[in-house]
């Protein structure tokens, strides 16, 4: 009888012998649990109780960052991929071509800050990365990615990541429609974490 084999890194089901074959796929496996996605935080939605500088008057949509002037539902940062080939992609909203930049952190603050008219969460050692416009270098408008057509160099070699140590990561953007919601004219995305 050929045993059942559970493959954490896909999640589905994998028939495999009990041989060298059988463990070389489990170690392959786990050499490939790094750059995986960690849940994302940092609402502006308000449900854990980190409210948008503009609360209660406008909240942003589950599981985003705070409203602005593109889209009231507020940026959405994701990850894809894994291993060292994970990248991020936001869709900010509307037809937007606003300057942004991703902040990496070596922590998640344990109190969340506003910031210009959004929330931020990432603390520790910062390092900026990324500055481009949303709307160039192959995304669309209104979308930032990282990396994309000019910019190549992966995300762990552009911060200099230690390998198996978490980072967590907001897109800090500009919103150039000044009092929106206060006269700042920038505002950030949700968080996500990346286990190195």
């Amino acid at each position: 009888m050929i045993p059942v084999w559970f493959d954490v890194c896909r999640g589905s089901r994998t028939i495999a012998r009990i041989s060298a074959l059988g463990l070389a796929i489990a170690a392959l496996c786990a050499s490939v649990r790094a750059g995986t996605s960690l849940p994302p935080f940092c609402f502006g939605d308000g449900a854990l109780g980190s409210f948008c500088p503009c609360s209660p008057l406008i909240v942003g949509g589950p599981d985003r960052g705070c409203p602005n002037s593109f889209n009231a539902a507020g940026a959405l940062l994701t990850t894809s991929g894994f291993g060292p080939a994970v990248s991020f992609n936001t869709h900010i909203g509307g037809n937007s071509a606003a300057f942004a930049l991703m902040l990496k952190g070596s922590a998640i603050e344990n109190q969340v800050f506003a910031s210009g008219d959004g929330l931020r969460c990432v603390g520790g050692q910062l390092i900026r990365f990324g500055g481009h416009n949303a709307g160039t270098a192959g995304a669309p408008l209104g979308s930032w990615t990282y990396p994309n057509t000019v910019q190549t160099t992966l995300v762990s070699v552009a911060t200099g990541q230690p390998s198996g140590l978490p980072a967590y990561y907001q897109l800090y953007y500009r919103n150039l429609a000044a009092n929106f919601c206060n006269p700042s004219t920038t505002n950030l995305s949700n968080g996500v974490g990346v286990q190195w």
